[in-house]
């Protein structure tokens, strides 16, 4: 799961001091919603801004929608994951606050001068979703919670919304991050390791909108169980006391109780 270091440093060969804000967009098939995606960034943003459009391999005409738009197209000649589109929208980002945005139209363009204000007191600023039930089917929600859950007892994370698609990271507090996840584990793996690293977190709502365009329900319950899958191989990797040693322990007391009776 290793990838090649990114450089994010401010004087990167990609670094523009004229651009404040890097605006990443990960999209796969993401055509139907791109057009009002990219027409509410427009409305939101100034000459301080880019907007990258990542296409992770789509089958559809994100690349051609989003040609459309001013804004920098980056395509990956196959479908590797969100994760892996986030890293290469952040490997090319030149920026110094950088915003990563769900393309599906979920989330909405005006929290991004929020997210942006409080980036200039923050390292990662992440959008909380409310209303997200009246959008989500049940087992949508439970999986949310139980993975929000999940982070917050075993690596100590707060139980909001850790997998929001919407957030905020200042450029020096991903350099040492190291960031691996190719899949939708990358909000995760951002989760801890700015937690580990003491990094200061904002939080603040959104109201989450109802999606544009389809996915496939065999792909969301796929994405679901790989997500699942990596978090816990972060769980073991950066808390092994509480999910490995801790039961180990109690296994050999509760053995040696029983050799003794």
């Amino acid at each position: 799961m290793t990838t090649t270091p990114l450089d994010f440093s401010p004087d990167h060969p990609g670094a523009d001091g004229n651009i404040l804000v890097s605006i990443i967009l990960p999209a796969y098939n993401e055509a139907e919603a791109l057009p009002t995606v990219l027409s509410d960034l427009q409305r939101v943003v100034d000459d301080r801004y880019e907007i990258i459009v990542v296409d992770d391999g789509s089958t559809d005409n994100t690349v051609a929608v989003a040609s459309d738009y001013p804004c920098r197209v980056i395509e990956h000649q196959f479908n590797r994951g969100k994760g892996a589109a986030v890293q290469t929208g952040l490997s090319k980002a030149r920026g110094q606050y950088l915003v990563v945005i769900d393309a599906n139209g979920t989330y909405p363009a005006s929290a991004v001068p929020r997210i942006v204000e409080l980036l200039a007191s923050h390292d990662l600023v992440r959008c909380e979703r409310v209303r997200a039930g009246e959008y989500q089917p049940i087992s949508a929600r439970l999986w949310s919670w139980s993975l929000d859950r999940l982070l917050s007892l075993v690596n100590g994370l707060d139980d909001v919304d850790q997998l929001s698609g919407m957030y905020g990271l200042r450029r020096e507090a991903v350099m040492p991050m190291q960031l691996e996840s190719l899949g939708f584990a990358i909000e995760a793996e951002i989760g801890i390791k700015a937690r580990l690293q003491g990094l200061r977190i904002a939080t603040f709502p959104v109201e989450y909108q109802p999606r544009r365009g389809e996915r496939p329900l065999y792909q969301q319950w796929r994405d679901r169980f790989l997500t699942f899958a990596h978090i816990l191989v972060m769980v073991l990797t950066y808390n092994p006391l509480a999910t490995f040693i801790t039961p180990g322990l109690f296994v050999m007391l509760a053995a040696s109780s029983a050799r003794r009776s």
